[in-house]
């Protein structure tokens, strides 16, 4: 028996808008992964191709490493789920790493406090902060200096149930920008201290 095509109609654009939803969750995931891969291509030339490490593009080989050891929520929490029983340890990591819930990071959607969320994590991962004497604590004193602004306002503005004002919004900018730059010096500063830069020295069993 055919359906009218009003419900027919109706069916397809519910199909279309679930198809659209799904591809927009597993977006950050296939980003994630085809930097990765790019990343393998590229520095496989020096050994399949024999090109000279000098010529390889580092822009490539850099964004792979960012996507392999950055916090990305956003792709971390497709994977969870992509997976038809996710363990309860990845959930587990999940809101611990990012010091969030599920369900309230799905509605979470700005794109700045997600970001601040992903820096945080990233920096929390640094095994360098754990381990050892000589740790960039003051670098990590002043990210999280400008990560407790950040959130402090955001968290304001959802009390009061407003969005932020012009100065808040340019607040926020300058601390973001402080914790991007103070992340990167300290995974910069993780990068060599464990010889995941290339240098001789190395205590960390993970690489680059």
């Amino acid at each position: 028996m055919l359906m009218p095509t009003s419900f027919r109609l109706k069916v397809a654009n519910a199909e279309i808008e679930r198809l659209e939803t799904e591809k927009n969750d597993r977006e950050p995931l296939y980003e994630v992964g085809k930097k990765i891969r790019a990343r393998f291509l590229e520095q496989a030339r020096e050994t399949i191709l024999s090109d000279d490490r000098r010529n390889l593009d580092m822009a490539i080989i850099e964004q792979g490493n960012v996507a392999a050891h950055s916090g990305n929520s956003a792709a971390d929490l497709a994977l969870c789920f992509q997976m038809p029983s996710p363990p309860i340890s990845s959930l587990k990591v999940f809101r611990e790493l990012y010091d969030t819930d599920l369900a309230y990071y799905m509605v979470l959607k700005n794109p700045k406090l997600r970001e601040t969320i992903d820096l945080r994590a990233t920096i929390r991962t640094v095994k360098s902060l754990n381990e050892g004497v000589d740790k960039p604590l003051k670098e990590n004193q002043s990210a999280m200096d400008a990560f407790d602004i950040i959130i402090a306002k955001y968290k304001a503005a959802e009390m009061e149930q407003r969005q932020l004002s012009q100065f808040e919004e340019l607040v926020v900018d300058r601390r973001l920008a402080v914790l991007k730059e103070f992340t990167k010096i300290i995974v910069e500063y993780d990068r060599r201290i464990t010889g995941k830069d290339g240098g001789k020295k190395k205590i960390s069993t993970t690489s680059y």
